[in-house]
Order: structure tokens, then sequence, then C-alpha cells
């Protein structure tokens, strides 16, 4: 989408982009409109949990 801004072959896009410093230097933002809360989750470790895991704690 970058590209096609840059080329022209584009004159907006509507679409949950991020905002980033690299993306600023060659892109016009407006002001956000809309804040998301978009987060990330990532394994510290990998390790097998039992399928029965859940009864545990009884």
């Amino acid at each position: 989408m970058t590209l096609d801004l840059q080329s022209g072959a584009a004159h907006m896009v509507f679409t949950a982009f991020s905002v980033t410093s690299e993306r600023s230097r060659v892109i016009d933002y407006s002001v956000p409109f809309y804040h998301s809360g978009v987060s990330c989750l990532t394994y510290t470790q990998e390790r097998d949990v039992p399928l029965s895991a859940f009864l545990i704690p009884f």
C-alpha cells in the first residue's frame, strides 16, 4: 500500500495501518479516529501441558 501511495496509484487508504516513523516520512497520516488496543502475546518458553491440566486445582 505504501508503494501505491508513493507512486500515485492510490490517493488514500482506509485500513488498520500502524503509524511508524519510517512510514511517516513518506505518508501523510490523518489524526487517528479509533484506537483498538491490539496486543500481541508470545510464549517465553515452550512446555507440554497435559490435557487434564484444568483439573489440577481440584
